[in-house]
């Protein structure tokens, strides 16, 4: 397991650094600090992977023959898309059902199929951009169906978007849409990742933490009615409170 280190707002003085650990143990077994008599040179990409370069590009390995340095060519690269994401990525992509979801600097979150062991150019886009950093989409789903692709702008108010996993050109819903600035959050941040879990979506703001959910509950089953007004949670993940399980929802209690 490898992390990369970089700089907080370019604030110097300040290094790059690949730190390596064992994934069974965690135990460090490499270090590299890229500048380790000056500063800068810093390993940046926002607590991501080094996956596209400042050209643009996106490079797809062979992770059982990375092929070593090669100062000559490239060649032991498996694919690589040239100029795919516009003004470079600082922000993670998301993975869903065969597919990356990438948000370059100022330009459309897209969508990236694999089709026949190759990533194929994008499918899909938002119709709008996203301001620096770009975006770090998330992904919730039913198993396969029912996808929602996850963005956050980087705006003031921020402003939370989600879109057909399918085709990102629909948009179902985004927190400006309500009237009287009902669904405004706060102001937002570098870096925020949407974060989902029990029917419900986490934002992180510079001030607190957004939480979205269905103001409809019409399509909710009885027993996902009753764990929302018991538990704020109407999924069916998790225990319920001491003699609080209702019978037959097969759920033990602690």
């Amino acid at each position: 397991m490898y992390t990369t280190w970089a700089s907080h707002c370019d604030i110097r003085p300040y290094t790059g650094w690949i730190i390596g650990y064992d994934e069974h143990t965690l135990a460090q077994t490499s270090v590299l600090n890229i500048t380790p008599n000056g500063n800068e040179a810093a390993i940046w990409m926002s607590g991501g992977g080094l996956a596209v370069d400042t050209a643009s590009n996106i490079y797809l390995m062979d992770r059982t023959n990375m092929g070593k340095f090669n100062p000559g060519n490239d060649n032991a690269i498996y694919q690589e898309l040239d100029g795919a994401l516009p003004d470079g990525i600082w922000s993670m992509p998301a993975y869903f059902n065969s597919t990356p979801y990438y948000g370059s600097v100022g330009y459309h979150l897209q969508a990236f199929p694999f089709q026949n062991a190759r990533l194929n150019a994008a499918s899909s886009q938002t119709a709008i951009s996203f301001a620096y950093p770009g975006t770090t989409p998330s992904v919730s789903a039913n198993g396969t169906s029912n996808a929602i692709v996850w963005a956050t702008e980087n705006t003031s108010p921020a402003i939370l978007h989600a879109y057909a996993a399918a085709n990102l050109g629909v948009e179902y819903y985004n927190s400006s849409q309500a009237a009287g600035s009902r669904d405004n959050f706060g102001n937002g941040n570098k870096f925020i990742t949407p974060t989902i879990a029990s029917a419900r979506v986490y934002v992180g703001t510079t001030s607190g933490v957004g939480v979205f959910g269905l103001l409809d509950q019409s399509t909710l089953t009885p027993l996902e009615v009753w764990r929302n007004s018991n538990f704020g949670n109407p999924s069916n993940v998790g225990e319920g409170a001491d003699n609080a399980s209702p019978a037959g929802d097969g759920v033990r209690t602690c």
